[in-house]
């Protein structure tokens, strides 16, 4: 039997309503505890060609063998869409040209390159829930989640494979920061996600904004907590163990960028303008499909590993993605956001370390400027980051029993 023994004192940073920080506060939130080993099996989006997607599984799951847990990801791969014609032909040349190169990285990641080589996958792929139910994966507990996983729009329908609707009920069930990606829960969604609530020992969602929507549908309300994102659960040096290195180190910013086409030119200005001004080169990182290209400039698919080279070495970056802006705050890398509305997840996480005024919804030539020469207190973000760390860290202690 093994037993792992830990125990947590957080350092806290404490801010005024301003932003500024007021010092450091001790918050002595510690217990030793003790947690049996257990086989674990995750199931999130594991799959998905996106880097954010690979990297939050790959923190869960390096932060569940770090305390003495043998964990693997459930394959659970469900048919998606049929391709159309939309899928191979563009409204001109280009574009089509451009579909192609996408098709082409989405073909290589799939069958020459592994997209997620980090990552602990099941023998046995599951195409439904039929199968899951049929021959459900041996563990000792599940854990659903992160990600958007809990997030059933117009083109995704509702999957009871989410909540671990399958396997024995002795099983623990544990939801860890998942999230609705939205909103709200569609009304024809919400009595599904109270059933599946039930299943659950343990409840957490990503968004601060997500609690009341989930506790609206659950028969226990007071039970759901939230929790970070699993990539908070490492430090810089552990996403250093598996980062590789650019060949090319001469000075650069890195953009990563989503398609807002109603400011694609300020977004376009925006990233320019920031290279002008430190003088660098622009290293424009995408997802096949879901990222903006930005012409004249390197346009790379790289995987998490190269992706995570990229920022550790980039000068600045200029980011419209969650994760983007996670590890712009874990390597210490002063950044921008740019984007046309308000995204809750990152205004949410920025308000917590004082850094909402790094979200830029026009192209603000001034606003930018006073952004790059402006310092980031990174003792503070550090702070919460650890706060945070032992939050979830007792959560999950808890939850696995």
């Amino acid at each position: 039997m093994f037993w792992s023994i830990k125990k947590y004192t957080a350092k806290v940073r404490v801010r005024s309503s301003s932003g500024r920080c007021l010092g450091r506060r001790t918050s002595i939130n510690s217990r030793a505890y003790l947690n049996e080993f257990m086989k674990i099996g995750v199931l999130t989006f594991h799959n998905a060609l996106n880097v954010g997607a690979v990297l939050q599984a790959y923190a869960l799951q390096t932060y569940l063998i770090t305390i003495g847990h043998e964990v693997e990801f459930i394959d659970y791969q469900p048919n998606g869409r049929p391709r159309t014609l939309r899928d191979f032909i563009g409204k001109g040349p280009r574009a089509t040209l451009r579909k192609w190169e996408d098709l082409y990285w989405t073909w290589h990641y799939t069958s020459k390159e592994r997209f997620n080589p980090s990552l602990s996958i099941g023998a046995e792929c599951y195409r439904s829930i039929d199968e899951l139910e049929a021959q459900p994966p041996r563990f000792d507990a599940y854990i659903a989640g992160s990600d958007q996983i809990w997030n059933f729009g117009k083109s995704r329908r509702f999957d009871r494979a989410y909540f671990l609707d399958f396997g024995d009920t002795s099983i623990r069930r544990i939801a860890y920061a998942a999230s609705i990606g939205q909103n709200e829960i569609l009304s024809e969604d919400k009595e599904a996600f109270s059933e599946g609530l039930k299943r659950f020992n343990a409840v957490s969602v990503r968004e601060r904004s997500s609690v009341p929507l989930i506790a609206a549908v659950a028969e226990e309300p007071g039970q759901i907590e939230q929790m970070c994102d699993p990539t908070f659960l490492l430090t810089q040096e552990q996403f250093e163990s598996i980062e590789q290195k650019p060949s090319d180190l001469s000075d650069y910013i890195v953009s990563y960028l989503l398609p807002h086409y109603e400011m694609t030119q300020e977004l376009v200005n925006a990233t320019h303008f920031v290279a002008e001004e430190l003088s660098s080169e622009i290293i424009n990182l995408r997802n096949p499909n879901t990222c903006y290209r930005l012409a004249g400039v390197p346009n790379q698919i790289v995987t998490p590993q190269k992706w995570l080279g990229y920022f550790k070495h980039a000068k600045f970056t200029v980011c419209c993605s969650f994760h983007a802006v996670v590890f712009s705050l874990i390597y210490h890398k002063p950044f921008i956001i740019i984007s046309p509305y308000k995204n809750n997840r990152i205004i949410s996480l920025l308000s917590e370390v004082g850094l909402s005024d790094r979200c830029v919804y026009s192209y603000d030539v001034l606003q930018i400027r006073a952004l790059i020469a402006s310092e980031i207190d990174w003792a503070c973000v550090d702070d919460y980051f650890s706060a945070e760390r032992a939050r979830a860290d007792l959560f999950l202690t808890n939850a696995l029993g």
